[in-house]
């Protein structure tokens, strides 16, 4: 009975009601210092409030991600994001999913402050599981936008968070009226896009995708530098940039609606360039088509174009024909020139409009009767990074395989004899997938942008030859300490062996990168000093998911979380420790870190340090190396037992398991009868069921 009614008094426990304001407000000395973290952060709390934006239409947490305003007032901090952190399950009675605009919520949740890549600082609720209740009657009203004067009570002319005055809006619905596009930015392969308005002060803030309604594939067409918008509104995010170790965007104005766009006078659209032949040839002339459009008349529409790096642009004026496509012809130039170019376009009202809208960064592709190589793809001479063929579909690009899904986890191949430029990604599934190390390819596909990593995805494969050497660009440690365009682009998805020039060992000098995040994304950097922990590479291992790609292969990690999925033997690195004398591995650049994805254990050149942990680490030997298919393969323990329910898997480079014993008793050996199959690298993935401690062992079957 008395356990009965513990459990009861524990269902029927109610958390304080709170105002959204006893939560947000920050007092303003605290805003000066860049402190804005909220009131009874870490508590359970009740709030109620109106909904602003609805559940399923934002593209964070499934979709259970909305805003409220209380029930009261609409004045300054008395916005609060609703974001389910739980495994994005079902919330009860009420699903966050089937609330809407103008619900009144009962929300029981944990004060907490979303701190992404960014370092956000966005205020939020983690509602418990039965924490969403609906406590309206009935659905009222929309709730409408709060009109601000100027977008600089938000960010100023440089877009840098003004918290002093901004901080009250956070989350808030909010509208601006009488704005200019300023910047427009696809990214994402073309499948996102952002783009910055600036107020009549020039003050300026990023209008974001956060919600479905901003995202192409909803039918939302970006808007052109140069329009205006009568009136913008959206929810007002959090976007942390002027304080230390914060880079963010500024607050960020998301639309929820696509009636949250009121365009006023639209400068011309620019769209669906095409260069006609697709690979430009020193043997013919190349015709440029594109499709230009306005609300009103096309006063003018020009191809400016310029030939190499630097120099004077050529005008010409392109042709109208149907449909809007307008042409016009730029000369045949020798291979291997690069020629830029963008088109201009001015309306009858005078309005004019680019396309790339930074003019500085035009596009620009490389002559060559051939198809371009690998570096025509990565080469760029504009420090924005982006390749001049994205977007766009290539042929016959050839390389040699310099990482595979059976190390890495994902492709790369690397143009023979390049030292810079030289590497790229390459996805593709069931395509790319059998290809080994070393396989010369030439492959096909269409070049995408992902987050600053440029990729082929592919659509077509051909192995010419397999068993070459993979080339490796030795560089100084110092070089990778941080992203630089001038001194790295260059080395982007090529495999690189980071080395001191004076041999030095690489002692691990930071163990969890980036720091400012607070997160453990698997980073950790090795470098030559504990007194200068910004110097030297970052290594990432063991973090592989949807939006990190390291290795499960290699046994160096910097936290026993990794271990879980590890396929090799996991080592957890410490500070100070003498690791290696180099690391080798393909350069990769995400999360505004510049860091080497190492392929497998067999990368880091170890040291007698490192080389003496790892054997120690393992517990057992492997006896009669190299095996024969159809032997026994015996595993001999260290301690002298093999615990009963040791269990033995037999795994082959693709990830099979091809054999498998489990020891039914105590033994001071295990035998493992080896299958027919294929001579090559095997695994055998040793799993104490009782302790959860798995070994992981590499051997050859001849």
């Amino acid at each position: 009975m008395l356990l009965a009614f513990v459990c009861q008094a524990q269902a029927q426990r109610v958390y304080p009601l709170v105002k959204i304001s006893d939560i947000q407000t920050v007092k303003p000395d605290s805003l000066a210092l860049c402190i804005d973290r909220p009131s009874l952060i870490g508590d359970t709390v009740r709030v109620q409030g109106i909904v602003l934006s609805p559940g399923g239409i934002a593209q964070s947490a499934s979709g259970r991600q909305i805003w409220i305003r209380d029930i009261a007032s609409q004045a300054g901090y008395n916005n609060l994001g609703i974001r389910f952190g739980g495994g994005n399950n079902p919330t009860t009675p009420t699903d966050l999913l089937n609330v809407t605009s103008g619900d009144t919520l009962e929300i029981t949740g944990i004060v907490a402050e979303f701190i992404g890549t960014a370092g956000d600082g966005e205020t939020q609720i983690a509602p418990l599981i039965n924490g969403v209740r609906n406590i309206g009657d009935q659905t009222g009203p929309a709730p409408e936008a709060t009109v601000l004067d100027n977008i600089g009570i938000l960010n100023d002319a440089g877009r840098l968070n003004n918290l002093p005055t901004g901080e009250q809006w956070e989350g808030a619905f909010l509208e601006f009226k009488n704005v200019t596009v300023t910047t427009v930015t696809p990214f994402s392969a073309g499948t996102r896009v952002s783009f910055t308005v600036r107020d009549a002060a020039g003050n300026l803030i990023e209008v974001s995708d956060r919600f479905l309604a901003a995202r192409p594939a909803s039918g939302f067409i970006a808007p052109q530098v140069g329009d205006q918008f009568v009136s913008i509104k959206g929810i007002n995010i959090h976007s942390k940039n002027r304080c230390v170790g914060s880079t963010g965007r500024g607050y960020t104005l998301n639309p929820f609606n696509a009636n949250h766009y009121l365009k006023g006078a639209s400068a011309p659209a620019i769209g669906g360039v095409t260069l006609i032949p697709a690979q430009p040839c020193s043997t013919s002339v190349t015709n440029i088509q594109a499709t230009i459009t306005d609300d009103g008349t096309i006063a003018s529409a020009r191809l400016i174009y310029g030939i190499g790096e630097t120099g004077n642009f050529v005008i010409v004026n392109m042709v109208a024909g149907a449909g809007g496509i307008y042409s016009s012809a730029m000369p045949a130039q020798p291979d291997g020139t690069l020629i830029r170019y963008y088109l201009q376009a001015t309306d009858n009202s005078g309005n004019v409009s680019n396309l790339p809208t930074n003019i500085q960064a035009p596009f620009f592709f490389t002559s060559r009767c051939s198809g371009p190589t690998i570096r025509d793809i990565q080469y760029t001479p504009y420090n924005t990074g982006n390749s001049g063929y994205v977007n766009r579909a290539v042929t016959n690009i050839e390389g040699i395989v310099s990482s595979s899904t059976f190390d890495l986890g994902q492709v790369y191949i690397q143009q023979q004899g390049a030292t810079e430029w030289g590497g790229i990604w390459l996805t593709g599934g069931a395509s790319i997938a059998s290809l080994a190390l070393g396989d010369k390819v030439r492959v096909s596909g269409n070049v995408q942008e992902n987050f600053g990593m440029t990729r082929i995805a592919v659509t077509l494969v051909e192995k010419i030859s397999s068993g070459n050497p993979v080339p490796v660009v030795e560089l100084d440690p110092s070089v990778l300490s941080a992203y630089d365009f001038a001194t790295n682009e260059k080395y982007e998805s090529m495999l690189v062996r980071a080395k001191y020039t004076n041999n030095a060992s690489l002692f691990v000098v930071d163990i969890n990168l980036p720091s400012t995040t607070g997160q453990n994304v698997g980073q950790y950097r090795l470098g030559s000093s504990l007194l200068d922990p910004a110097a030297g590479v970052v290594v990432q291992a063991g973090n592989q998911g949807a939006n990190n790609f390291s290795s499960l292969n290699v046994s160096y990690i910097n936290n026993n979380r990794w271990a879980t999925n590890l396929l090799a033997a996991p080592i957890v690195i410490t500070p100070g420790q003498e690791l290696a004398k180099s690391v080798t591995g393909v350069l990769y650049y995400g999360f505004n870190v510049l860091f080497v994805l190492p392929r497998t254990t067999a990368d880091y050149e170890l040291t007698a340090t490192s080389n003496a942990k790892l054997a120690a680490s393992q517990s057992f030997v492997l006896a009669g190396v190299p095996a024969q298919a159809g032997k026994v393969l015996t595993l001999l323990a260290k301690s002298g037992k093999v615990p009963a329910g040791l269990r033995a898997e037999l795994v082959d480079a693709k990830g099979s398991v091809v054999a498998l014993t489990v020891a039914t008793q105590t033994e001071s050996s295990l035998g493992l009868a080896l299958p027919s199959v294929a001579p090559g690298l095997y695994t055998i993935r040793l799993e104490n069921t009782a302790s959860g401690r798995a070994d992981v062992y590499r051997f050859v079957i001849q």
